[in-house]
């Protein structure tokens, strides 16, 4: 009992240290390119303005597999819905080992393939699993060590969920409650739909490169859109620039 207390104490330690003593300024997460089980290369600056999930884990690690399993539930329920994206990182094992679990498990995420370590040396990897929780800006948000219950990884992920499409209905209840509302309309239609709420600021914008322009962080954000894949572009785009209360509004595609 006392040998397991202090290697836990040591992983606390080595977290805190990767961390630094205050939680609220967060560090940015090392970027990485590794080979994917696909045969493809995957970086993680690939996601940038995506909530980003990282595992990393081995074959011979039970807690792994099932955090793997969970996060694929994870992945099927807010990948879509939330831009949710989830990466597995296997530390230096045969690809034929690591794709044996995939298949099992029934993985859909991308699973890479950290054959010398490098990135586990960079995340500071001392336990298993261990997973990062990625803000959209590329900061580290939090991060879990060993298996962890659902409602603890609900609490992290609604951290890093910066931006949600909304219906019609939720729509007018946002814009109804919300004093410092500010409404980016890409249609080009030059219509504020809410001409008689005062709290609401329309503002038209053509470009989703420069949609951020003179914009500041702290207020709520509405988009309109033509399709809802636009919408989810336009999302990360000032979730990029650090942006965390972003709504868009669902249209007809909900592809991005």
């Amino acid at each position: 009992m006392r040998v397991s207390v202090i290697l836990f104490i040591g992983v606390v330690l080595v977290a805190l240290c990767f961390f630094g003593s205050d939680q609220a300024v967060a560090r940015e997460a090392p970027d990485f390119t590794l080979r994917t089980l696909a045969g493809d290369s995957l970086s993680l600056s690939d996601y940038v303005g995506s909530p980003v999930v990282i595992s990393f884990f081995t074959t011979w690690c039970p807690f792994c597999a099932e955090e793997l399993s969970y996060l694929q539930e994870l992945y099927s329920k807010y990948g879509e819905a939330r831009d949710l994206k989830v990466v597995g990182v296997n530390i230096a094992e045969s690809e034929q080992k690591v794709q044996e679990l995939i298949s099992r498990i029934g993985i859909t995420y991308p699973v890479l393939l950290d054959e010398g370590s490098s990135v586990a040396s960079q995340y500071r990897v001392v336990g298993l699993p261990t997973s990062y929780l990625v803000n959209p800006d590329g900061s580290i948000s939090d991060m879990i060590i060993g298996a962890s219950r659902p409602a603890v990884w609900m609490e992290k992920l609604e951290k890093i969920f910066w931006y949600e499409g909304l219906e019609e209905e939720d729509i007018e209840e946002l814009v109804s409650f919300t004093t410092d509302l500010v409404l980016l309309d890409l249609r080009g239609e030059k219509e504020n739909p809410f001409p008689d709420h005062e709290g609401v600021q329309y503002i038209l914008r053509r470009d989703i490169d420069t949609i951020t322009e003179g914009l500041q962080p702290d207020h709520v954000y509405l988009i309109y859109a033509d399709t809802s894949g636009k919408g989810v572009m336009a999302s990360r785009k000032l979730a990029q620039e650090g942006f965390t209360m972003i709504f868009y509004r669902l249209a007809d595609d909900t592809e991005p």
